[in-house]
C-alpha cells in the first residue's frame, strides 16, 4: 500500500470514528438537555479518554460543534416534509412547525438549544457563535418556505414566526401545558385578509 493510500484509509477510518463519536455525543446531550460536559466525564461514559476525544476532534469547540451539527441534522429530518412542495402560507408555517416542535422528541433537542442559547447571551464561547449562526439557519429556513405575495416581508414575517415559536418552547420548557392554543391564536394572525373567518 503506497503513504497516500494508507493516509486515505487512516483519514476515512478516522472520519467514521469522529461521525459515530458526534452522534454519541450528541445523544448524551439530549439525555442530559445540556450543550456541554465536561470532557473527562464525557470521556468515561463514551470508555474512552479525553486524550482520545481530543485526538478526533481536537478541541472540544469542534466537538461540541460536531454534536450539535448531528443534533441539527435530526431536527432538520423531521422538520422535512414541512413546504416539501413549495413555499406555503405563514399561518400553515407557524403551525406545521409549532406541531413539529411539541413533539416529546423534539423538546429534547429544543432544551440543548435552550442551553446554547443561555450561554451564548452571556457571551460564552463557542455557544455565542453557535447561538448566532443557528439563528440566522433558522431565519434562513422559515423564509425561503413562505408563500408570501410581497417579497419585503418574508424577513419580518420569518422573524415573527421564529420569536413566537421561541417563546412557546420558553414558557412550555417551565410550564408544560399553558401554551395550548397559543400557536393557533398567533397563525390566525398571520393569515391573508382573504382566508380570515
Amino acid at each position: 500500500m503506497s503513504d497516500a493510500s494508507r493516509n486515505s484509509s487512516v483519514g476515512t477510518k478516522r472520519g467514521l470514528k469522529r461521525a459515530a463519536l458526534a452522534d454519541r455525543i450528541a445523544d448524551i446531550l439530549l439525555a442530559e438537555g445540556v450543550a456541554v460536559i465536561p470532557l473527562r466525564d464525557l470521556a468515561l461514559r463514551l470508555g474512552t479518554s479525553d486524550r482520545m476525544l481530543l485526538y478526533y476532534f481536537e478541541t472540544q469547540a469542534a466537538l461540541i460543534g460536531a454534536a450539535l451539527s448531528r443534533l441539527s441534522e435530526r431536527l432538520t429530518s423531521k422538520l422535512s416534509d414541512i413546504a416539501s412542495h413549495g413555499p406555503i402560507p405563514p399561518d400553515l408555517l407557524l403551525k406545521e412547525v409549532g406541531a413539529v416542535m411539541a413533539q416529546p422528541a423534539v423538546m429534547r433537542t429544543l432544551a440543548v438549544w435552550a442551553d446554547i442559547s443561555a450561554r451564548g447571551a452571556r457571551n460564552e464561547e463557542p455557544f455565542r457563535t453557535f447561538a448566532r449562526a443557528s439563528i440566522g439557519t433558522w431565519l434562513g429556513w422559515l423564509a425561503d418556505r413562505l408563500d408570501l405575495p410581497h417579497e419585503g416581508h418574508r424577513k419580518e414575517t420569518a422573524a415573527a414566526i421564529l420569536v413566537v415559536i421561541e417563546g412557546i418552547r420558553l414558557i412550555e420548557a417551565s410550564a408544560p401545558g399553558s401554551t395550548e392554543g397559543v400557536a393557533e391564536i398567533f397563525a390566525r394572525g398571520l393569515e391573508s385578509p382573504g382566508e380570515r373567518r
